[in-house]
């Protein structure tokens, strides 16, 4: 069965950021550490590849997402309502 057309050209985009992203991995500098490194320093070196025009970085949105993670934890908590009473005293 032949392969189609479409499949062929995932095939390159990813291969295309993946020849980007080992290419930039050796100059690529993170703000910070975040959880998963090694997979935050890869993405951020393929950005290049990616084309995107007006779009938020990976880092920016990994911060944005890792922010309300933390808001939406705190908040489906049920010690949250005692947290802030404990924390006054």
């Amino acid at each position: 069965m032949p392969t189609p057309p479409w499949l062929w050209v995932l095939r390159l985009l990813f291969l295309n950021a993946l020849f980007v992203s080992l290419r930039n991995l050796p100059h690529t500098d993170l703000p910070f550490m975040p959880c998963m490194a090694d997979f935050a320093r890869v993405a951020v070196a393929a950005e290049p590849a990616t084309r995107r025009v007006d779009a938020r970085t990976f880092i920016e949105v990994y911060g944005d997402n890792r922010s309300g993670a933390i808001e939406v934890n705190y908040n489906g908590s049920h010690r949250s309502c005692a947290r802030p009473v404990w924390m006054s005293k």
